[in-house]
């Protein structure tokens, strides 16, 4: 092996900067956990921080109690039998992924409203207005987040159930067991770790979120940490709420490290499904579409027909400006990430030692904390060195500086790098992983640098993870919402900004036009997560 040189050592610190960098969000919050009080946050404290915690559990606990038995057996059903429909809902269930909560409260808001299909079946019912169902509950948005986010687990449990011994399922049919026995008693248990996991990814998406708590008027964390800083002006409040709710993500991060250590053992033989006909076929069918149509049909179709109403009112040339604003914005911010992920990955491949790869697994916590955590910990000490910047520079010169930082696309790019490096990391992970190391060690000992092996041979063969790296980067920055939210320049406006000012503004017919555009861009990982998922089990 090509001993590391000081081409390499430079590489290690220029990675070293750069995961302390995109750290230092999470770094700052969770330095104020045990911070001193003040009198905004005094009052919270006495007031809404327990309904915060209250909210923000029931939520979690909901969220729990639905998406596991849904997603665990929707996945048990598509990965054991077969019957009709059960290759296109093979993928199709994962569409829900697509749909940001916010956009599908807003549908299902209008779904309830008066005079919507919910308001009249209820009538033609004969029963009370929108069946009795009090939508704006934490209730009933427990139940929203669930079938939006029930994907995570149905993915990560048919992965495993794709990876389970066939020996091991073949051998307890043969004993006699049922369908159910043999799924109890031994494709769960082998699953739990998996499960379990993508269960903690469900509720970190639950405390991410803002726009559907906001718009349901739930109060949770992310509620409690815009109205500290923006109805209250503390910005002390605003970082404390966001250290309490870190507290929530750190016990859901060992969660989620604790179940991906326990996954089960691979196994090359694949299981033998069983074909369902009649009633069964027909129930399995039932039982896969009714998540699939709440998560996704039903709000689609409504988004539907709000945007072929509106659309000659809203799509029009600031519509186009919106568009341009949002991709260029996204595009950005995933090259960014992308280049990030390639520098953190190559260097651990460069040095090969415990520490690079404790720096490369590092680079990746940020898409664990939630956007407004990220926000408040970006914006707070930007602003505080804007200030320093501009006071220093008026007493020298007599004028200030202004807002170099804070408040500008710089601030937001940066929060962007610290939130979704993750995201670019784990594609491009697997494209090096397929690469052969010894070509480095090859290009190198025939005098090429490290910059020249990675642009003329690790780039080229890696070009396909690094286009899906972009992707996924650019569809999450898309849908981004809180951190938008707070560190967007004045007047500039996204898709999911736009979206969510047309629902605060009960215009919810008008918010369908971005709310489409930002769905039919999120199909696309969706239909690359499948093909990536059938590839593997089919090696």
């Amino acid at each position: 092996m090509i001993r590391p040189g000081r081409h390499a050592r430079s590489w290690f610190v220029s990675t070293a900067l750069l995961v302390i960098a995109v750290s230092m969000p999470a770094i700052y919050v969770a330095l104020h956990v045990f911070g001193g009080s003040n009198p905004v946050w005094d009052h919270l404290a006495a007031t809404v921080l327990t309904d915060y915690i209250v909210n923000t559990f029931i939520l979690m606990l909901g969220v729990a109690v639905l998406v596991t038995p849904v997603g665990v057996l929707c996945a048990w059903l598509i990965s054991a039998y077969d019957f009709p429909g059960r290759a296109w809902l093979e993928w199709a269930l994962v569409l829900p992924l697509a749909m940001p909560a916010y956009i599908t409260g807003y549908a299902w808001s209008g779904i309830f409203e008066y005079g919507g299909p919910v308001d009249s079946l209820a009538a033609f019912l004969g029963s009370g207005s929108s069946l009795g169902i009090d939508i704006f509950s934490v209730y009933f948005l427990a139940a929203l987040f669930a079938f939006v986010l029930y994907p995570y687990v149905y993915l990560v449990a048919r992965s495993s159930f794709a990876r389970q011994s066939a020996g091991l399922i073949e051998a307890a049919r043969l004993t006699g067991a049922g369908n159910w026995e043999v799924f109890r008693r031994v494709a769960m248990p082998l699953a739990r770790p998996a499960v379990a996991g993508g269960l903690a990814l469900c509720l970190m998406e639950v405390l991410n979120d803002y726009g559907a708590v906001k718009y349901f008027g739930v109060s949770t964390f992310t509620t409690g940490i815009f109205r500290a800083w923006f109805a209250l002006g503390d910005t002390g409040a605003a970082v404390r709420l966001a250290a309490v709710l870190m507290l929530f993500v750190f016990v859901l991060i060992v969660l989620e490290r604790r179940g991906r250590a326990r996954t089960a053992v691979s196994s090359s033989a694949t299981m033998r499904r069983q074909t369902l006909r009649g009633k069964k076929a027909l129930l399995a069918l039932i039982f896969c579409l009714v998540p699939l149509s709440l998560g996704f049909v039903f709000p689609v179709v409504r988004l539907l027909t709000w945007a072929w109403r509106t659309a000659s009112d809203v799509l029009d040339l600031q519509f186009v400006y919106l568009v341009l604003n949002s991709f260029a914005l996204a595009l950005g911010s995933a090259v960014l990430c992308c280049a990030a992920a390639i520098l953190v990955l190559y260097t651990a491949r460069l040095q090969r030692t415990r520490l690079a790869g404790f720096l490369a697994q590092s680079a990746t916590l940020g898409y664990s904390i939630p956007g407004a955590v990220i926000a408040v910990g970006v914006m707070t000490p930007f602003a505080a060195i804007d200030h320093g910047i501009d006071g220093l520079v008026q007493s020298l010169t007599g004028s200030g500086t202004g807002l170099l930082l804070s408040g500008t696309l710089i601030a937001l790019l940066y929060a962007y790098l610290s939130r979704y490096l993750a995201v670019a990391f784990q594609p491009v992970d697997a494209g090096f992983e397929r690469t052969a190391a010894s070509m480095d060690e090859a290009a190198r000992s025939l005098g090429a640098s490290p910059l020249r092996a990675l642009l003329q041979i690790n780039i080229p063969m890696v070009r396909t993870a690094i286009l899906s790296a972009i992707i996924l980067v650019f569809v999450d920055v898309l849908k981004e919402l809180p951190l938008t939210l707070i560190l967007r320049p004045f007047n500039f406006e996204t898709l999911a900004t736009r979206a969510f000012e047309f629902a605060g503004n009960e215009q919810l017919a008008e918010a369908a036009n971005p709310a489409l555009l930002i769905v039919a861009v999120g199909v696309i990982p969706i239909v690359y997560l499948n093909r990536l998922m059938n590839a593997k089990q089919a090696r």
